[in-house]
């Protein structure tokens, strides 16, 4: 029951913050089962945000938040990567392993609040290389958010957050979440939904590959309970989403991830 709520807290702050959830979950689960390997509590990790992100995008199908152009680009780019993450996952101390992830949660809180990222939402480059994509997001009535953005820094900046995602047994979202908002201007709610979309792409690529290599078999069981939780808490997030303005959720994603960055960090010094 408690990894079923457990669950359902996930589902909620992953499609709220249009993360995997595993930023929360898997300093979670490395405390609960310190004596399973940090590899098979990553391979759990990124199956859950499969379900997770997977859920996320159904809910948010008819909200029109999804810039699916844009998603199938950037999980091109991060799939190959994700692949690579997951293979090189096992041969990571743990002690390393933890502080690594936590300084890299710092680094992106950080970066979350230095700017208000209602300033580049409304950002247009005047632009014309064949390289830079223009798009458009209708938020209700009158007001349209347009934003342009160059592909190859997007492509370069989704592979990198593919690799270093996997690798710690992350979903992808947390970094790519920053790099959507700030390096490529993306609106707060698309930047949400769209990171959930290029996260099943990457979640999935590492999940097969941590099935193949066998690192997924321990903790499939605990995926599987997690998931229950999941799934309806990832329909209760898109409620609180559209209830809740863009800053606002950028500022709980950074707070939350600082406090769990905090944990991680002191978990792996005491290691």
């Amino acid at each position: 029951m408690l990894l079923i709520a457990l669950g359902f807290g996930v589902g909620t702050i992953g499609t709220l913050v249009g993360v995997g959830g595993g930023f929360i979950l898997l300093p979670v689960l490395l405390t609960v089962y310190p004596q399973v390997p940090h590899e098979v509590i990553a391979s759990t990790t990124l199956f859950i945000g499969f379900i997770n992100s997977i859920t996320g995008v159904l809910a948010n199908r008819r909200s029109g938040r999804v810039d699916l152009k844009s998603g199938l680009i950037f999980a091109a780019a991060t799939v190959p990567a994700s692949v690579l993450g997951a293979y090189f996952t096992q041969y990571l101390p743990v002690s390393l392993f933890q502080i690594i992830l936590g300084f890299l949660m710092i680094i992106v809180s950080i970066l979350m609040f230095l700017k208000n990222p209602e300033k580049k939402e409304r950002s247009i480059k005047n632009a014309n290389s064949k390289f830079i994509l223009n798009r458009s997001f209708n938020m209700g009535g009158w007001t349209v958010i347009r934003w342009s953005y160059d592909v190859r820094a997007g492509v370069a900046c989704s592979a990198l957050a593919g690799f270093v995602s996997s690798l710690v047994g992350l979903a992808g979202g947390v970094f790519h979440i920053p790099m959507l908002i700030r390096i490529l201007g993306f609106p707060v709610l698309v930047a949400t939904a769209t990171t959930q979309f290029i996260v099943i792409f990457s979640c999935l690529s590492a999940t097969i590959t941590n099935l193949v290599s066998g690192t997924l078999i321990e903790g499939i069981a605990t995926a599987f309970v997690v998931s229950i939780g999941v799934v309806p808490g990832a329909f209760f997030g898109l409620v609180l989403s559209s209830k809740l303005k863009g800053p606002l959720i950028v500022r709980i994603f950074a707070v939350i991830l600082l406090a769990v960055a905090s944990k991680m960090i002191f978990s792996g010094l005491t290691a």
